[in-house]
């Protein structure tokens, strides 16, 4: 005997074990279920990320050097450096003593009096 409320409900059946297979879960309607929270897309800036981590990174050093150093060794070595190498104003221009690496210096200066 042919009943159609049967049919009906083996294809809701068949539709809820089929999307229970792809990694869906039974929603009822109007209900705060799994559908109704999306994640939002994380937006990364890989590239401006890593030139900030060196940039910071080189001035660290350049601050560390200039602690450990002092002024005028620091200066005498960019001198030095600067007479060894055909490019004699590159060098010498990145590590000048600009004002971020001296006050980098001097904040590890202070961090060293104080341990």
């Amino acid at each position: 005997m042919f009943d159609p409320n049967r049919e009906d409900f083996n294809a809701r059946v068949l539709r809820l074990r089929r999307e229970h297979a792809l990694g869906r879960g039974f929603e009822a309607g109007g209900a705060l279920g799994r559908s109704a929270f999306r994640r939002e897309a994380v937006r990364r800036r890989p590239a401006l990320r890593a030139g900030l981590f060196i940039i910071a990174f080189a001035f660290g050093m350049k601050g560390a050097l200039h602690a450990h150093l002092g002024p005028d060794g620091y200066a005498e070595r960019v001198a030095q450096i600067s007479t060894e190498t055909t490019l004699s104003g590159v060098p010498r221009a990145l590590m000048a003593a600009d004002p971020l690496t001296v006050l980098v210096s001097d904040a590890i200066k202070r961090v060293r009096v104080a341990l």
